[in-house]
């Protein structure tokens, strides 16, 4: 009976591929791709848990989850998840009645390191052009199409034609922060990369030689930098002198009726408590049990923009919460599915989230030497680094850099700024702030 049931099992092993990262390598303390490869095989499920933490936070623990589509021929799923730096990390894949196939990977792989992809027919050939302390891993699959697998990719050297990725990968690349050097690029890339490397969103288009003069834009860091104590505080509570005149006044009016009403007096003190507890129920009561700030960052250059944001949510009774793709900051269990994060807060407490990043529409951009607002909504405190403060920009207007007076930074740009380079424009709208790059120079 062994013998007979083993190749079975065997076969749909080989028939369920389950992949984390890039070629195998993933980046802790990132967003990674996944990628679930079935054939022929019924409707499954996905199943990763992960335990991570330190001595000081404790333990904590990431769960997982997917419904995988079967039927007859190939189905693919994908999806980013995010992979802290684990302590044991176990996955399966699961029908009803059985696991089909299952594996793990060892707490040395977790690396923080960033990847460097390098696609080429004859990778041996163009292993040169990169640092030999580069992170680097060969891939020849097709790329994925979403900007969020990229968090933990530095750049992608791009060689041999017919190797070549989806225009749309490179984009979804660049735009999360990549670098995208060309070993040999195509005659029109040559001539608009003449004058040096550009900016494409958060990363950088450029020739293969012009890759050491390249500065990575810690999008990270900037999304850190986002997080306030506002974020988190507690909702303001009634003032305390009012809470004290409004007890005094009952206590008063009580008194009064109890010393003067006699027995009708006494009943008629119940029921003003009950009339105040009534009013004081529907006037304190917060219209939602949850209580949620965001601020989002959208980081523009050459027509491409990645969408950062930053959650603060804060929990009035005790209760479990689905939100967004997100990860918590802090020490958590979380629950994460391809339809968003589900997190169990105990009352009166509240906790940070970082969405995952997004592609998102240009907002504020340079066009032709001038400041482009493309958001649709007029922006405040608009400032340059380098030159200071500017005047407001409305929707859908251009307007050349100017030299004012004010060059003091408003205050929730002062944790950005070390971060940005030189000619970075920002503009606020509400709790949105919008960031340009300049797109030439370096």
């Amino acid at each position: 009976m062994v013998l007979l049931v083993a190749p079975v099992a065997l076969g749909q092993s080989r028939n369920i591929e389950v992949a984390f990262g890039f070629g195998g390598e993933v980046v802790a303390e990132a967003w990674n791709p996944l990628r679930v490869t079935l054939r022929d095989q019924p409707n499954l499920e996905l199943m990763i848990d992960i335990e991570y933490g330190s001595l000081r936070d404790g333990a904590q623990s990431l769960q997982y989850r997917a419904a995988l589509a079967g039927g007859s021929g190939l189905h693919i799923f994908e999806d980013d998840i995010f992979i802290p730096a684990w302590r044991s990390f176990r996955w399966q894949v699961r029908s009803e009645e059985a696991v089909l196939a299952s594996g793990s990977l060892d707490r040395r792989q977790a690396d923080p390191r960033p990847l460097t992809i390098l696609i080429a027919a004859r990778p041996g050939a163009y292993r040169a052009l990169l640092p030999a302390e580069a992170r680097l891993v060969e891939v020849r699959s097709p790329l994925p199409e979403r900007l969020a697998a990229y968090h933990g990719v530095e750049a992608l050297l791009v060689a041999d034609a017919f190797e070549r990725p989806r225009n749309e990968a490179l984009l979804a690349a660049s735009a999360a922060g990549s670098s995208i050097l060309l070993a040999e690029p195509a005659p029109a890339l040559a001539a608009l990369l003449a004058d040096g490397p550009r900016r494409l969103g958060a990363g950088w288009l450029s020739s293969a030689a012009g890759r050491d003069e390249l500065s990575r834009l810690d999008t990270q860091a900037l999304a850190q930098a986002l997080i306030t104590p506002a974020l988190s505080r507690p909702p303001d509570n009634l003032p305390p002198l009012n809470l004290v005149i409004a007890a005094a006044l009952y206590l008063l009016a009580v008194l009064l009726l109890v010393r003067f009403g006699g027995v009708p007096g006494l009943l008629s003190s119940f029921g003003l408590m009950l009339l105040i507890a009534a009013i004081a129920w529907v006037a304190l009561r917060p219209a939602d049990e949850t209580l949620i700030r965001s601020r989002t960052l959208t980081i523009s250059a050459g027509g491409l923009a990645q969408e950062l944001e930053v959650m603060g949510v804060f929990s009035y009774p005790a209760q479990t919460l689905t939100l967004g793709s997100a990860r918590p900051l802090g020490a958590a269990s979380w629950n994460l599915t391809p339809s968003g994060l589900t997190l169990s807060l105990p009352r009166w407490s509240s906790v940070v989230l970082l969405a995952r990043p997004r592609l998102s529409p240009a907002g504020l951009e340079w066009y032709e030497g001038e400041l482009y607002n493309r958001s649709g909504e007029a922006l405040g405190d608009v400032y340059i680094v380098g030159l200071g403060a500017q005047e407001a920009l409305p929707a859908s207007a251009r307007r050349p850099p100017q030299q004012l007076s004010d060059s003091v930074a408003p205050p929730l740009y002062q944790p950005l700024l070390p971060l940005l380079p030189a000619g970075t424009a920002l503009g606020r709208s509400g709790g949105r702030l919008y960031l340009a790059l300049p797109e030439g120079g370096l």
